[in-house]
């Protein structure tokens, strides 16, 4: 669910079994701050647990996901970028994130690099470390990604959608002891939208022209933003963007 960067003051000190956890500002304040010198544009998503427990006589809901995107007003390459950090207490390892993102539209955001990525291990009452700054000065060529989509037409759509359905069913990205995937129906649901329209919001290109691949990749990547399974949407992207590079090969 969404929600104010204010609602996260009220985030309690959580118990996940035997581990005690610190309030949610005590893990986001350190991020929060530094960005607001360059932001005041913050999108916030949490997952509370569904069960509480009274500590007390209080009656206590843990806050076990959480998702913060800053996003920057000035543009690079043509694209607004979005610092995001997560964590999440409920994984089998409690594990933060950070991430540089550029924003493709709306609320969905291209992670393109994986130097643009940073996982580690959250410890008990212990602030997560300050490394997301290690973001703040990497760069990528986003423009010609995209460009690169967007010059790539797609004449035989059933032999794209092979190539992509057997590399997707080929890659995994094992990071910290995640280890995730694109699932052969993510993106068959994309390839449906962009040239049956038997799914989603509307038509996605228009009859007058061929499809490209981008028309593709906007597709995927906005369902994966979209989506209930909001902790790996960076590498779940990350592996989008190596099946779109083993198509234009």
């Amino acid at each position: 669910m969404e929600v104010t960067l204010d609602f996260l003051k009220e985030g309690p000190a959580t118990i996940c079994g035997e581990t005690v956890f610190l309030p949610t500002m005590e893990y986001v304040a350190p991020f929060v701050n530094e960005m607001k010198r360059y932001t005041d544009h913050f999108v916030v998503k949490i997952h509370t647990s569904k069960q509480s427990y009274i500590n007390k006589g209080e009656l206590i809901t843990p806050i076990n996901r959480v998702w913060i995107q800053a996003i920057l007003p000035e543009e690079e390459n043509g694209y607004k970028v979005a610092y995001n950090m997560m964590y999440a207490i409920d994984t089998r390892t409690p594990s933060y994130k950070f991430f540089k993102g550029y924003i493709l539209s709306g609320r969905t955001q291209i992670v393109l690099d994986l130097d643009q990525l940073i996982i580690g291990e959250m410890e008990s009452k212990k602030a997560i470390p300050d490394n997301f700054k290690e973001l703040l000065d990497k760069k990528s060529d986003i423009k010609g990604w995209i460009e690169k989509l967007e010059h790539t037409e797609i004449m035989n759509k059933h032999q794209v959608l092979g190539q992509m359905v057997n590399s997707a069913l080929t890659t995994k990205l094992d990071l910290m002891g995640f280890r995730s995937q694109l699932s052969s129906s993510e993106i068959i649901a994309a390839y449906s939208a962009v040239f049956t329209d038997c799914k989603l919001d509307g038509t996605v290109v228009p009859s007058d022209r061929t499809a490209k691949l981008l028309d593709l990749y906007k597709v995927i990547v906005k369902n994966i933003c979209d989506g209930k399974d909001t902790f790996v949407v960076a590498e779940k992207i990350l592996i989008t963007n190596h099946i779109m590079r083993d198509v234009i090969c």
